[in-house]
Parts: C-alpha cells; structure tokens; sequence
C-alpha cells in the first residue's frame, strides 16, 4: 500500500499532539538568520563594573564565586535586518549561565528587539518590526553569568576566547590563589585531638564518679521518656505539615493541557491554498496559531512552565523566543520543543488567556498528495 499523507491528516496529527502533550515551557519561530556582523565587540564586569581583564585592568582578581557581567556590543552598520529575524550565538564554556535569561535590544530609547539566553550557553536574538527605522544603530546588552570551576580549577590566569561576528576576541582572566583550603585542613585536623584528649581524661577519672554519673543520666532518661515520645510525634507531623504547605508555593511543571484552540494559514494569515504546492517542488511557509488558557482556580505559581512538541511535519529552522503578554515568556527550540514560562502575575490576576504564532515550512520528506481542507480546527 503506498505511503500517503495529505494536509487533512496533518492538521489532525497537529491537534491531537497538542491536547496530548504532557507539561510545557518554550515557543519558537521562524525567520532568516541576520547577517554576520551583528557582534562587534565584548567585555566582561563584575557586579560593582570592575573590569574583568588581566590586561586593561591587571590589578584585578576574580575568584571562583564572582559574578560576571558578559556585556557584548552590537551594530546594524550595512546589515539589512527586518522583523522577525534572529542572530543566534553561543557563551564561551568557560563561563556558565545558571539561569534562563530575556532581555531588551534597545537603541534611541526604543526597543527593536530581545535575546534569549539558555543555561546551556545558547543565545537567540530576535529583532522586531521597528528595527527596520533604525538601520545602523548601535547599542549593548548584558548577560549574566558566572565562572565553570571545571575549566577553571586551579589556574591563576585563564584565557577565554568570544566569538564575535567577525572575529575572536580572547580575554585573560587572573585568579587569585586560596590560601584559606591550607589554613582550613589545619583547623580540621585540631578538633580530632582535643576530641581524643577529651575521652582520655574520661576514662583515666575516678571509676566511682564515673558510674555515679551513668547512674544519674539513666535515671533522668527514665524519668522523661513519656513526656518526651509525643513531642518527637507532634515535631514530625509539623514538619508534615509545614513541608507540605510549602510546596503549595513551588513552581511546578504544569500537567494538564491547557491549549484551547488551533489555526493553520499561510504565513500572511490568509486561508491554505487548494491543494497546496508539493513541499518537494515549493516553499510554502506557515503560521501556526496556538491559544492558550489558566483556570481562574488554578494553583500554579511564578516559575511553573508548559511544555509542548509540534508535529515532526513542521521544519523548525532556529530558535526563537518571546512573550506571554504579562504573564511570562516563551521559547521555540529547533526540534519542534515548545515551552511557556509563567511569572509572578498569574498569581494575581484571573482569566488568564493569550496565544502565540509559530512560523514554519512543510517538511519535504513527505510523500503522497497535497489536498487539504482549510478550516479552524478547535482543538
């Protein structure tokens, strides 16, 4: 039987993924990649902006445990950018970032796009509409990040090369050495013998004391062993309680499904042609509409996120990143992984709904016919 598989079967696969997905957190999109020479250049700071650069500042030392601000300097100069596109670029491994990041590319006080920084040293920049009146602007973002023990480890001077859009630019870092690990062995090794002291003196004492003294203690125990066994009791089910109670307050990975609704157009919003071009002969680009909603009496904290796929018919090109409104932020990995993030404001407020737009192409190893029925698909 030959393979076949139409657009009617597409939008029924994308609907079913999405009210079977399990938890969620990231959106992406689809655009062209900017041009190279967004980066131009890179600087490192610690939390008071001392410059981290054993060259232009070698007085300076950093340590393990210091916080450093990776400030990288942008321009459009002869870059053609418009909405929707994205520069995408990765963190040296010698820096970490504990923490997902979202941030403001802002020139003349307007804001032409975002980044998106992930923990694991992906950054995704997506510019909007109003960068196309700026060309060859400039401006600055930070992220911030902190120092891999694991490539660092015992060395005083460190160099760490950046990728900037053009070329490298290597940046010495010196450490200072610890003596405190020395110091603190010693202090380690001294309550070990003033323990031992102690038990020596304990057992060359008068044997008639010493049983006086058990005697005592045994007696004493004796006489508060009822009282004490409801009150251990009473601190465990507290403990319970209290454990129990706090998790009320814990983001979480949210478990229901909570897309409400689906649509797929063409990238302009206009309704699929009948039948669709062959993926394997044209590009046909497509928006993909997803609308989301939180029960009034939902329990989620800041911090809980959503996690969806699309379908594996949906070509992902790079990622990209964005907003829930006032309710948080989204991302779109480049394997179809779709996650929402929820801040502080769904605590607050009550019919919390919105939606967010994908764009994507047909993957072109699909085989058979091209027909489709353009209708909205209530998921």
């Amino acid at each position: 039987m030959s393979k076949k598989v139409s657009i009617i079967m597409f939008i029924l696969i994308l609907v079913s993924q999405t009210v079977l997905s399990g938890s969620g957190l990231s959106y992406s999109a689809v655009a062209s990649e900017a041009a190279q020479g967004f980066l131009t250049d890179v600087n490192m700071t610690d939390d008071k902006g001392n410059l981290i650069d054993s060259e232009r500042n070698p007085d300076y030392q950093s340590n393990a445990e210091t916080a450093v601000n990776v400030n990288y300097h942008w321009s459009l100069e002869g870059l053609k950018v418009t909405s929707g596109d994205t520069y995408s670029f990765k963190i040296p491994k010698e820096i970490k970032i504990q923490n997902e990041q979202q941030g403001k590319l802002i020139a003349a006080d307007v804001e032409l796009g975002s980044f998106y920084a992930g923990t694991d040293g992906a950054v995704v920049v997506t510019f909007y509409e109003e960068v196309e009146n700026y060309a060859g602007t400039e401006g600055m973002f930070t992220i911030k990040t902190f120092f891999s023990s694991d490539m660092i480890k015992d060395n005083e001077t460190v160099s760490i090369p950046f990728a900037l859009s053009a070329k490298e630019k290597i940046i010495n870092v010196a450490f200072q050495v610890d003596p405190i690990s020395e110091n603190n062995q010693q202090q380690d090794e001294t309550p070990a013998s003033v323990e031992s002291d102690e038990k020596t003196e304990a057992h060359t004492g008068d044997l008639k004391d010493e049983v006086k003294v058990e005697t005592d203690a045994e007696a004493a125990e004796e006489e508060q062993t009822e009282d004490k066994v409801p009150v251990l009791e009473k601190s465990t089910k507290e403990e319970k309680i209290e454990t129990n109670q706090s998790n009320l307050y814990e983001p979480v990975e949210i478990q229901e499904n909570i897309i409400t609704d689906f649509e797929l157009t063409l990238r302009d919003g206009t309704p699929l042609p009948d039948p669709l071009p062959n993926p394997n002969e044209h590009d046909t680009e497509l928006k993909a509409k997803y609308s989301f909603a939180l029960a009034n009496d939902h329990t989620y904290r800041a911090g809980s996120t959503y996690t969806f796929k699309l379908p594996e018919q949906l070509t992902v090109y790079n990622q990209a990143s964005g907003k829930l409104g006032e309710y948080g932020t989204f991302t779109v990995s480049t394997d179809g992984t779709v996650v929402f993030t929820f801040n502080e404001n769904i605590e607050a407020h009550s019919d919390i709904d919105g939606w967010i737009e994908v764009y994507s192409l047909i993957d072109r190893h699909l085989e058979g016919g091209t027909t489709h029925t353009s209708k909205r698909v209530e998921a």
